[in-house]
């Protein structure tokens, strides 16, 4: 499994709803949408990443909210699971 952690804090100075956050995933990207509806930076924020390293498993993998550290964990689940992944996207 790969974790990235998307870090919201300076965009969202309330608390961060569970909900906010919705993800895609297919086997070599990922969409992640985040929706403030207020704060300082209200709307959706996107983190796309259209090329990744190494092909995943769509299925397995998941987007969660932490909302006291006002994170977003995004998990992949990848489809080798001996490759080590040295960086994120295949560029």
């Amino acid at each position: 499994m790969v974790k990235v952690s998307v870090p919201l804090e300076a965009v969202c100075p309330g608390p961060l709803p569970k909900e906010a956050a919705t993800a895609s995933f297919k086997a070599f990207s990922f969409h992640l949408e985040v929706h403030l509806p207020d704060g300082s930076h209200p709307g959706t924020h996107v983190l796309a990443i259209p090329d990744l390293a190494y092909d995943i498993v769509p299925e397995e993998s998941s987007a969660k909210v932490r909302p006291k550290t006002k994170r977003v964990l995004v998990s992949l689940a990848k489809k080798t699971k001996t490759v080590s992944w040295r960086k994120l996207t295949a560029a």
